[in-house]
């Protein structure tokens, strides 16, 4: 869903990524000073059972290609080989784990039910892709990569549930407190689903679009048996916003381009699904709403005063860093920010998320 929606927006970076990786294994990514070394596994540039059967002209003539004597349609080619672990490791490689494409050996042991693995950098330790905290690529992943491929920080395009359930997301409070909490990780969090149509209509508004949605895939539209959690690219909308078309990255056969048919209640319903609900992290939130419901005062002050926290480090002509000022005036939420943040030198991401979150939550 990210190749995608970058090939749409950004086809210059996503063509830079894809060359340099193909000419010299490695990639320096436009925005954030990571670079991601693929010659550390060779089995991520070499193509794979698929991409090595993939040609244009089977592409556009819906031609089978046949692997292990398998048909498969809509083989992803190698440059769509090359974006993807390159996306991932982008993620990966600052957490200090590394994805590895299976071997040729596994793929034809496991007829393409091997799905590649993480190595954790330091201790050399090998599991599954996507098998613990770390080795999995999430909805703010997405938009992360997004930032350091294109260089262009969006945070209106990646929209899924909170990780509320719905009678803790009823609770104001505690939407204000979990807002706050997220409010740095680039994904648009929706409370219930009726929070879909006015998210859409922002990200049109804002010109992100399209925006990628994390949905239930046994349910419509995608409709697959024994689904789970997946994203997929809404495409286009209507005039109105009650219907929607989609891209679903499986197969050009499972897209559902062109004039929107596909209802907006019905994908909200599949975003919601109670089967790939997240774990509510309410336990993280629930001292700060207590206070915001109980302290309103306070809190506003509170907020008002981290807001001015980024014109109080130019005293008197000189300036000092976040963490000279936070060391004279202790503050959690800001000590948290710096150590999360060290690029923000004059914590203007700071300021800018601050005042974002509080236009949404006025006090």
């Amino acid at each position: 869903s990210l190749e995608v929606r970058e090939y749409y927006r950004e086809p210059a970076a996503v063509a830079r990524l894809v060359t340099d990786v193909l000419l010299t294994g490695n990639y320096e990514a436009t925005a954030g000073g990571i670079k991601v070394d693929l010659t550390k596994c060779p089995d991520n540039l070499i193509p794979d059972p698929f991409s090595k059967q993939f040609t244009v002209e089977k592409e556009v003539k819906v031609e089978k290609i046949y692997v292990w004597d398998v048909p498969y349609l809509d083989a992803r080619s190698f440059a769509s080989q090359l974006f993807e672990v390159t996306a991932i490791n982008l993620a990966l490689q600052p957490r200090g784990f590394r994805y590895e494409q299976p071997t040729p050996k596994e793929y034809a042991t496991s007829k393409n039910e091997a799905t590649g693995k993480t190595v954790d950098i330091k201790i050399q330790e090998t599991k599954a892709f996507g098998s613990g905290e770390g080795r999995i690529f999430t909805g703010a992943d997405i938009a992360t990569a997004a930032y350091k491929i294109s260089g262009k920080d969006e945070r209106h395009f990646v929209l899924t549930a909170a990780q509320l359930s719905t009678a803790e997301s009823a609770n104001q409070s505690l939407r204000e407190a979990y807002d706050l909490a997220n409010r740095d990780q680039r994904v648009i969090a929706l409370f219930s689903p009726m929070d879909l149509h006015v998210a859409l209509k922002n990200t049109l508004a804002l010109d992100q679009w399209p925006p990628i949605v994390r949905l239930d895939a046994s349910k419509k539209p995608v409709g697959l048996k024994d689904g789970g959690a997946h994203f997929l690219v809404i495409s286009s909308r209507s005039d109105d916003g009650h219907q929607l078309s989609v891209d679903n990255t499986w197969a050009e056969s499972k897209d559902l381009n062109g004039r929107p048919t596909i209802s907006t209640s019905e994908i909200a319903e599949s975003i919601f699904s109670a089967r790939i609900a997240a774990p509510s992290t309410v336990a993280d939130h629930r001292n700060l709403a207590n206070i915001i419901l109980t302290a309103p005062k306070l809190w506003t002050a509170k907020v008002n005063e981290w807001i001015r926290i980024p014109d109080k480090l130019n005293s008197e002509g000189k300036q000092i860093s976040p963490a000279e000022y936070e060391r004279t005036h202790p503050d959690s939420e800001l000590k948290k920010w710096i150590l999360e943040h060290p690029e923000d030198v004059k914590l203007q991401l700071w300021k800018k998320l601050l005042v974002e979150w509080h236009t949404k939550y006025p006090h």
